[in-house]
């Protein structure tokens, strides 16, 4: 299992989607990748979208947003949170 490490952006963006009840589809869908990389970083299907440096991208569903994360030593570094760029 890997431990989950936040930017300020990533833990701002998720706490905010935490405290709006009119982004629970968001939230929803977020904590599900967020447990995936917990459970799962090897999973293929979080590893598609990659950019130079080793960052990748998971796109959501929910409100074309997306998530930027980063392996790191064994665990995942969540870089973004929010709205496709």
């Amino acid at each position: 299992m890997a431990e989950l490490w936040f930017s300020e952006q990533a833990d701002l963006a998720l706490r905010t989607l935490e405290s709006d009840p009119t982004r629970q589809r968001v939230l929803e869908e977020v904590t599900t990748y967020l447990n995936l990389l917990e459970m799962k970083p090897n999973n293929p299907h979080l590893r598609r979208r990659m950019y130079a440096g080793g960052q990748r991208r998971i796109d959501l569903r929910t409100d074309d947003w997306m998530i930027v994360w980063e392996p790191l030593d064994g665990n995942v570094h969540v870089r973004y949170i929010g709205q496709a760029l």
